[in-house]
This record gives C-alpha cells, sequence and structure tokens, in this order.
C-alpha cells in the first residue's frame, strides 16, 4: 500500500521560498539580481563577496589594487551593494541607499562600481 499524500494537502517539508512551485520572493530575486552582477563584474579585476546569510543580501565589492591596500594596513577600497525593489523595478543599490543602477543595465552597474572604487572603465 502506498502513502501518497492526499491532492489536497500541501508539501511543507520546504520553507515557502524554496518550495518547488511557489514563486520566487523577493529575497531569492535579489539574490539572483546580485549573482548576475557579481557575474558582471568578473571580467575586472574587482573581488565580490556574497553575504546571502544575512537580511537585505549583499554583494561586496573590493578593489584589492586599490590606493588604501598600500596605506591603510592592506584594507582594500571595498562597498556593499543591495539589489532592492522600489516603485515596482528592481535596481542596485550602494550601502547609503542610493541607485547604482537598474538590474536591467548591468554594464552600467560595472562601470559606476568601478569608477567608485577606482578602476578603470571597461570602455
Amino acid at each position: 500500500m502506498r502513502n501518497d499524500p492526499s491532492p489536497d494537502k500541501t508539501d511543507t517539508s520546504h520553507p515557502p521560498s524554496l518550495h518547488p512551485q511557489s514563486a520566487p520572493s523577493e529575497t531569492d530575486e535579489a539574490i539572483s539580481h546580485l549573482a548576475a552582477l557579481a557575474t558582471a563584474l568578473r571580467t575586472s579585476e574587482l573581488r565580490t563577496r556574497p553575504d546571502f546569510t544575512h537580511l537585505p543580501p549583499t554583494l561586496t565589492v573590493s578593489n584589492p589594487h586599490s590606493p588604501a591596500t598600500a596605506t591603510h594596513s592592506g584594507v582594500a577600497l571595498s562597498e556593499r551593494i543591495s539589489a532592492e525593489k522600489r516603485n515596482g523595478r528592481w535596481t542596485w543599490c550602494w550601502s547609503w541607499g542610493d541607485e547604482v543602477a537598474p538590474v536591467t543595465d548591468p554594464v552600467r552597474a560595472s562601470d559606476r562600481i568601478r569608477h567608485v572604487l577606482r578602476m578603470p572603465s571597461s570602455v
């Protein structure tokens, strides 16, 4: 005899955001957008480190070749980027809350981050 759950019962063994049939949560979407930004930055010399274990999830981007590295005990210039839904659209944001660029424009976001962290432009 099979022990199948009845069709009217919902599988609750996964958190809602990880349930195979549920829509992605805003946290899942933010993580996806930050992962896309990390991919866009991969061609630069910038280093990325995700922190998806805390809310909101962030991506720390650092310049290991920054002038600060030599003058501040080896501490590289870095910035924490988040992905936020504002007025119905997703955008990458600086740690102080200003918009970096819409998530639909990873090239612009990459160029702005490179500029702030004092890297040559990719163009």
